[in-house]
């Protein structure tokens, strides 16, 4: 179950035999995986199977080998000019509201006036690129934020490799976040909203730091500056974060 809609979805305020309808539909079901506790608990509440049908199997990578890691990440940032020596954050996700990307502009605007050395790339594409692209030029941001498109396979194509920080500033109910995974598994520290499952995927203080309130841009520009600021916890939480993926969110 990747969202929190099972098969015969039906809503709580429904008519009761329209609920019994979408019970009897699903009756067959003897068992179903949600990728999260956090998914698991919005499936249960949707009262469409009993609870004890409903098991947390989480969303799970491959872990990547880190041989050549640095190289790919000095491939990403060249092919899209970002220079070496810049504090690179980086976020994947589609551009769209529900991603954060408003929040995470503005919290961009905090971070490089403290950390004018820093840059964000955005990676992805969606229906809101055109409208952020002019948010950041108003913000007076441009130039420290780079918008690569879509990247079909981020974890081949160095996208992780090269950060030093991953964001996910998500304002809607993430069913896991997968792409913190996949940043973790390069040993990359996560910020991200506190929402949906992302905390069961990052270990706040551990192998990331959470953000809350989900939508204060200073909230979010405050955990990322505390990255920035100290290689050595960047440094450890990456480390921790790798181990994590491969006992928790290991595809074998």
């Amino acid at each position: 179950a990747q969202g929190s809609h099972p098969i015969g979805h039906v809503s709580r305020r429904a008519p009761a035999w329209k609920r019994a309808a979408v019970r009897a539909i699903n009756a067959p079901l003897k068992q179903v995986f949600a990728i999260s506790e956090y998914t698991r608990g919005a499936l249960v509440a949707l009262d469409v199977l009993p609870a004890d049908r409903f098991e947390v199997l989480y969303d799970a990578i491959q872990p990547p080998p880190l041989a050549g890691a640095g190289e790919m990440g000095t491939r990403f940032r060249q092919r899209f000019e970002i220079p070496p020596e810049r504090e690179l954050v980086t976020q994947v996700s589609w551009i769209i509201t529900e991603k954060g990307i408003p929040q995470l502009l503005d919290a961009a605007k905090i971070v490089l006036r403290e950390r004018p050395g820093a840059h964000f790339a955005i990676v992805g594409n969606g229906a809101g690129e055109t409208e952020y692209r002019q948010r950041a030029d108003s913000l007076g941001i441009a130039k420290s934020v780079t918008w690569t498109g879509l990247i079909e396979n981020p974890m081949e194509h160095g996208v992780y490799a090269a950060a030093d920080v991953f964001c996910l500033a998500s304002q809607w109910q993430e069913a896991f976040g997968w792409v913190l995974a996949e940043a973790m598994a390069f040993e990359k520290p996560a910020v991200a909203t506190a929402v949906g499952g992302i905390p069961e995927v990052i270990e706040d203080g551990v192998t990331g730091l959470l953000v809350t309130p989900p939508h204060d841009p200073t909230a979010l520009a405050t955990q990322l500056l505390r990255l920035l600021a100290d290689a050595g916890l960047r440094r450890r939480m990456g480390i921790a974060g790798r181990k994590r993926v491969e006992a928790k969110f290991n595809l074998e």
